[in-house]
């Protein structure tokens, strides 16, 4: 209701006494003055409802109903009832229809208040100081309340009517308790707001339509280092771009403000530290009643970590797929039930001779890849330890050639599922290696110490015997027995220090000597650089070519024999051992292929040969190697051959 300026005029034949003390009980202060007109309804029923009998007896001047009853708020009038001069309780003398709507209370009149709503004086105590209140400042009294016994909130206009005996009241009442439960929702609803834009990861905002900020939360100085008071009504959204976005991110804004559709675009801005950060923006439009865009509510958050960490995630990834395809080993993935491939690497497919699209959904027992054997093999593995380590398989490729493999497998999980991450490395040409130079180890075995030496060397010791000369007998026996363990120990080794080597070769070299006497001489030079503790070398690959300089070369001249042997440090990776004799060259004239000596001179150089190719393929190096050098001392003469060993320099000693 709108306030309305009144003038109240008396028309009725009063007595001076009454207009005196009307005058005296104050309604010249209504003469003109603003008041809501259901107050001013309120009083003038008052005034003339308990007055009418005096004025006019017997009379209805103003009837109830023809004021009252279409008022949309309810209307009280009713007297106070006092006990020792205390408000406690009130008779209602008359509602109006609105009354029992806005109250819930039926047949009101004439009842007191604590009848029709027990328990208001115990819960609202209150109620006699606000009559109390009315009473001492004689003016209205315009709150809220709320009534715990209804359990409802109202609006009120309390008014007294003043006449000979005290306590009549008028009351206007209209029930708020919608509107406050709305009131309550709506703080409730901002207090939520508040404490989740407080404790929001994200910063929490509103623009206009223009893209200024009117709301954000204080966390917006995490994103951007500055505060929401410094933001709010003097930044925009696509403040604080990176320099070489800045143009293209704002006509890009200001095409999503107009677009009135919901948002989500990354953007790089500057923190006012100088730190450029990645920030996700989302938002959506807030439209008004007439259906025009005033601006977009949204969220924003700092994603900088996280996209640094997906970058490097994606890289990790390629770096991973690069490694994985690129891999020399056979690489898979399968289901652990099924057996079906999910992916291969380039290796698998090379060394297979299948097709991704061959494999990929197939099992390997239906590519016929591995046996149903060898698969339910497998799989007991993964049941018994949860992974298969060092398992020797015989594949079969595409083309039906057989391949060996070193197989490893490790359950992995993928979306879920159970699957096997299987490696698998091809030693097809290490095993055929291993053959061959098991064969060739049998070949050098036969050229090591061979029985016409050791059966020639008995038959010099016997000679000695027969002849009384036992110490040398005996001494030549003990190298003799010497030479034998050594060559027993050394057979079953791969690398063996050059110091023993050095011991086996001057035993050796001290019994021929002792069988052929001043026949030759010998010279032994190492290179003062050599560690002969740590250098490691092959065991007996240098006796061979010694004894075969000696019986093919020495004892084959026409002239006094010299054997020069040499161990120089060629480099940091590679020793050389050169065996010289003055033998005759192996294209001289006295040699021909069918000449026997010549044969067996060549086999032995040959298996050594073979054997230095081997272990070239076995470690995947070039250095072993030997080469066969003719001499000549002048032009036209055939004066010696020098063998050259090259040989790895390893300080790692395998059994």
């Amino acid at each position: 209701f709108n306030s309305v300026t009144i003038t109240i005029t008396t028309a009725l034949p009063v007595s001076s006494a009454r207009t005196v003390q009307c005058l005296a009980a104050g309604a010249d202060s209504y003469i003109t003055k603003n008041i809501p007109l259901e107050e001013l309804l309120a009083r003038i029923y008052a005034v003339l409802r308990v007055y009418r009998a005096e004025i006019i007896p017997g009379s209805d001047l103003l009837d109830y109903e023809s004021i009252c009853s279409n008022m949309p708020n309810g209307f009280m009038y009713g007297k106070i009832l006092f006990e020792n001069e205390i408000p406690v309780d009130c008779k209602i003398i008359v509602v109006n229809p609105a009354f029992a709507k806005h109250t819930g209370i039926e047949d009101a009149a004439g009842k007191r208040i604590t009848e029709v709503i027990p328990g208001l004086r115990s819960s609202m105590p209150e109620l006699g100081e606000i009559y109390l209140k009315l009473v001492a400042t004689g003016k209205p009294v315009k709150s809220e309340i709320f009534i715990e016994a209804l359990n409802q909130w109202f609006d009120y206009i309390l008014s007294l009517l003043y006449q000979e005996q005290e306590g009549y009241f008028t009351i206007v009442i209209e029930n708020i308790t919608d509107r406050k439960q709305s009131e309550i929702d709506q703080r409730n609803s901002d207090e939520r707001l508040r404490q989740i834009t407080e404790v929001s990861f994200d910063c929490i905002w509103e623009a206009d339509a223009t893209g200024m900020y009117t709301f954000c939360s204080e966390n917006i100085r995490d994103l951007y280092g500055v505060s929401a008071e410094e933001t709010i009504g003097h930044r925009y959204l696509y403040d604080d771009l990176v320099p070489g976005d800045q143009e293209s991110n704002k006509a890009l804004m200001v095409s999503i403000l107009e677009g009135r559709e919901r948002y989500n675009r990354e953007k790089r801005v500057i923190h006012a530290n100088g730190q450029v950060k990645i920030i996700q923006d989302v938002g959506i439009p807030i439209i008004d009643s007439e259906g025009n865009i005033i601006g977009y509510r949204g969220a924003s958050q700092d994603i900088t970590q996280q996209t640094e960490l997906i970058e490097k995630l994606r890289f990790s990834e390629e770096k991973f797929s690069t490694a994985y395809n690129n891999a020399p080993a056979l690489l898979s993935i399968s289901e652990l039930e099924t057996g079906k491939y999910i992916d291969v690497n380039t290796t698998f497919l090379q060394v297979s001779g299948f097709t991704r699209e061959e494999v990929i959904g197939k099992t390997s027992v239906e590519m016929q890849w591995i046996t149903p054997e060898n698969r339910l093999k497998i799989l007991q593995e993964f049941r018994e330890k949860g992974k298969v380590d060092e398992m020797h398989l015989s594949l079969r490729s595409k083309s039906g050639e057989c391949v060996i493999c070193r197989y490893n497998g490790q359950s992995i999980m993928i979306n879920g599922k159970p699957h096997i991450l299987s490696m698998a490395k091809d030693i097809s040409k290490q095993v055929k290696l291993d053959e061959n130079l098991k064969i060739n180890e049998l070949s050098l075995r036969q050229i090591q110490m061979n029985p016409h030496f050791i059966f020639n060397a008995l038959n010099s010791i016997q000679g000695h015997i027969l002849k009384k000369e036992n110490k040398i007998a005996l001494d030549f026996l003990s190298r003799i027995s010497q030479l034998i363990r050594m060559t027993l120990e050394f057979s079953c080794k791969q690398f063996i220090p050059l110091q023993e080597e050095l011991v086996f070769l001057n035993n050796y070299l001290n019994v021929e000597e002792m069988r052929f006497g001043d026949m030759f001489t010998k010279e032994i030079t190492i290179d003062p650089k050599i560690n002969l503790r740590s250098t490691m070398v092959p065991p007996l690959i240098i006796q061979p070519l010694i004894e075969n300089a000696i019986k093919y070369g020495i004892m084959r001249a026409m002239h006094s024999g010299k054997l020069l042997i040499e161990f120089a440090k060629k480099n940091s990776r590679v020793l050389l051992v050169s065996i010289q004799d003055n033998g005759p060259r192996i294209e001289s004239s006295n040699f021909h292929e069918e000449n026997q000596d010549f044969s067996k001179r060549l086999n032995v150089l040959n298996i050594i040969k073979d054997r230095f190719r081997l272990l070239n393929e076995i470690n995947n190096t070039d250095i072993y190697g030997m080469s066969v050098i003719n001499l000549a001392d002048a032009p036209g003469d055939q004066i010696g051959i020098r063998v050259e060993v090259v040989l790895p320099i390893t300080r790692r000693y395998t059994q």
